[in-house]
């Protein structure tokens, strides 16, 4: 399984990419032979260039890997287009068109000239303060911090009901409400 890992990895990149680029979407456990171990869920992408958009480029496969042992589990194929075939044994196509939003490399036609410009401003200051890593906004405060699993964490959020701190959350990660973005095609 590791070859054929090294094999795809090297050949799609090589072959079609000059970076390749990873992305985890977190721990999985959702068949029973995951049920017991620490394991995450690998995404591959390709880019062109350094400013290629890597989402049009998915590789059709993911990776999980048993992140207590170091090791590549499982290999699982990933539909990749609308046309993904799970039978399909000789590979399915990874999307080669390039999808760019990146303002220099799009069309100078495609920004549109009918808007007018949008101002923010805070003429007597920011309305809010960061004390260490304790954020105060109006009545609200609360604590921010960031780990490698998760990334960003906010822990207890409270209010400040006329002279009464009402506790909201004690604990919160971005990575409860984190949606990868995917084909709608369902997987096999």
């Amino acid at each position: 399984m590791r070859s054929y890992l090294c094999y795809a990895i090297n050949w799609f990149s090589l072959e079609f990419y000059d970076i390749l680029v990873s992305r985890s979407v977190g721990y999985i456990g959702d068949r029973p032979e995951y049920q017991g171990k620490r394991l995450i869920q690998i995404y591959l992408y390709g880019r062109k260039f350094p400013d290629d958009n890597e989402y049009a480029h998915p590789f059709d496969f993911g990776v999980v890997v048993d992140i207590l042992e170091g090791k590549v589990f499982d290999i699982e194929e990933l539909p990749t287009h609308e046309d993904f075939d799970a039978n399909n044994k000789d590979g399915n196509i990874v999307p080669n068109e390039t999808s760019n939003f990146h303002p220099d490399l799009r069309p100078v036609d495609s920004f549109r000239n009918d808007l007018k410009p949008v101002k923010l401003t805070q003429s007597g200051g920011a309305s809010y303060s960061v004390t260490g890593n304790q954020i105060s906004w109006q009545k609200y405060k609360m604590r921010i911090g960031f780990n490698g699993r998760e990334g960003l964490v906010i822990h207890n959020v409270n209010y400040n009901d006329t002279g009464t701190v009402r506790p909201l959350f004690y604990r919160m990660s971005l990575a409860e409400v984190y949606s990868i973005w995917r084909s709608k095609t369902t997987i096999p």
